[in-house]
């Protein structure tokens, strides 16, 4: 049991307060990925490179379409066109241009991920910067997370007391959210090389830390 007795009833004033932390975590299966797959162009001649890209960058588009993924769970995230320049004798010549054109993809079908590779490949594709699995309703896990973060604060506030010989109030004075950093993601990449991609999703985990502060006497 946490508490031995009720807490008497005395003014808070004459209440000691301890401040403990608590974190709570909880893993979760993903029920969609993000992906960002692209074109990258080079060609001395700025027209003749965003011509490339344009072309390769709809093979794309049109080849994710074909297997299903619908127009509006892809979409353009970045379109670049930055100069090459190459450096001698101390000074920089303009060598052409590179175009860049990424596409950020919603897959709702974990198991496509895979195939969304392959396909990109073959039509042109040739950079990724990154995959990531979500949920689409974290807000649901985050509760359960906040839940395990009281529970592990009220522990080592009831194990802390009971060292001390002390008595804790019943109810917590103060409980406050703190912020916590995101799970990280796995999956890094620059350049698309080769076909038959395996993709195998990992739970995401949900964190939640909270500050409460506790009476006792």
């Amino acid at each position: 049991m946490y508490y031995n007795q009720p807490f008497p009833s005395q003014p808070l004033y004459r209440s000691q307060v301890m401040e403990m932390y608590g974190e709570g975590t909880i893993k979760a299966d993903p029920d969609q990925i993000y992906m960002t797959i692209g074109v990258q162009t080079e060609n001395e001649d700025v027209k003749q490179a965003t011509t490339d890209n344009a072309y390769r960058a709809t093979q794309v588009l049109n080849a994710l379409q074909k297997i299903g993924i619908p127009s509006n769970q892809i979409e353009t995230t970045e379109y670049n066109i930055q100069p090459i320049y190459q450096y001698e004798d101390g000074k920089s010549n303009l060598k052409g241009f590179r175009v860049e054109h990424l596409y950020r993809i919603r897959l709702t079908q974990l198991n496509m991920a895979g195939e969304v590779y392959d396909t990109a490949i073959q039509a042109g594709a040739n950079v990724a910067r990154g995959l990531s699995f979500e949920l689409s309703n974290p807000s649901e896990y985050y509760c359960v997370a906040l839940q395990k973060a009281y529970e592990d604060a009220l522990r080592k506030a009831c194990s802390l007391a009971n060292v001390m010989g002390v008595q804790l109030a019943k109810h917590p004075l103060k409980v406050q959210e703190q912020p916590v950093s995101r799970n990280g993601l796995p999956y890094k990449t620059e350049l698309l090389q080769a076909a038959t991609t395996p993709i195998q999703p990992q739970q995401v985990t949900v964190q939640a830390s909270l500050k409460v502060w506790f009476c006792y006497q």
